[in-house]
């Protein structure tokens, strides 16, 4: 199991040309806020890190993550974005996979790790 892995999580994986819907049990879902400079003003972003067990499906750049069950549906990618606003306005806790690391090899925790913002 994964440490703090006490997460039910959403997820959105593209599947043809629309999207399939997983609920994945005990991950961990981390978040933390980033600065950057851009044309001289400082931006703030948070950055999400989301801990999956190996036995569900791995998480590709352009998927969908969402803290908590989602019964919606994503046909397409205009979809899926018009869902993640509409999630977020709701509370929700969501964000587009841009990496996802797999350590599935790693002893003692194997895992993948999807990165987004």
């Amino acid at each position: 199991m994964i440490p703090f892995g006490n997460h039910i999580v959403t997820l959105y994986h593209k599947s043809g040309t629309g999207y399939t819907r997983h609920i994945l049990v005990n991950c961990s879902w981390r978040s933390s806020n980033e600065r950057s400079l851009m044309d001289g003003a400082t931006v703030i972003s948070e950055r999400t890190t989301c801990r999956i067990l190996p036995q569900y499906t791995k998480p590709f750049p352009g998927d969908m993550l969402v803290l908590g069950v989602v019964e919606n549906d994503a046909a397409s990618d205009i979809e899926l974005v018009r869902l993640m606003e509409q999630l977020r306005s709701e509370g929700y806790r969501a964000f587009c996979v841009e990496s996802c690391a797999d350590n599935t090899g790693s002893i003692p925790l194997p895992h993948y790790a999807a990165i987004g913002a």
